[in-house]
């Protein structure tokens, strides 16, 4: 099976929905991953790269710390700093959940493809949308991507899709029973 290594340096085995860490220096680059019951192995143009015992953990990480860029440039410009400003200038909900995501996790680099996708429903629903999910998410304690695009898609974090003052009044028409005739039916 043939992969690309995220920004994060991890490769997903699908089947397992766990991740896999992979020397920062080929992140963006393709992989082929060789697994059996008890062992991944990630290979480069025919070198090995990275072994590790098999996880059936979904949506876990499986991390080597070397094989991460925290020193790396791209991570020095786009760090646990970063996302921390970018959810502080949305709100203050929004940085605070960016905080507990980042300190839900071994190495802050598996937070950012969540946190990515957080900044991602951001562009697309708004501030005020986005900053309701979170308060949401953060009286629940389920500081999650997935729980937050959840929210805005069943429409339980604001955006205008609850009605405003009282429900319309039904009109007139000689084919509305009313209540009355309900209560002669059962009368009956």
């Amino acid at each position: 099976m043939s992969l690309t290594v995220r920004n994060n340096s991890h490769i997903q085995l699908r089947e397992d929905k766990h991740y896999y860490s992979v020397p920062h220096s080929y992140i963006k680059g393709k992989v082929k991953i060789i697994y059996t019951s008890r062992l991944v192995q990630i290979f480069c143009r025919g070198s090995l790269i990275a072994s590790h015992p098999r996880d059936r953990t979904p949506w876990g990480y499986t991390t080597v710390k070397d094989h991460l860029p925290s020193q790396h440039q791209y991570w020095s410009e786009r760090g646990p700093e970063w996302y921390q400003r970018r959810g502080h200038g949305i709100s203050a909900e929004v940085g605070q959940l960016v905080e507990r995501i980042l300190t839900s996790r071994t190495y802050p680099e598996q937070a950012f493809r969540s946190l990515d996708g957080i900044l991602g429903l951001h562009r697309k629903v708004g501030t005020e949308q986005l900053t309701e999910a979170a308060r949401i998410a953060l009286s629940l304690d389920q500081c999650n991507y997935s729980f937050l695009a959840r929210l805005i898609k069943n429409g339980m974090a604001g955006g205008g899709t609850t009605p405003s003052g009282p429900p319309a009044k039904l009109p007139d028409h000689e084919n509305i029973r009313g209540k009355e005739y309900f209560q002669q039916s059962l009368n009956l």
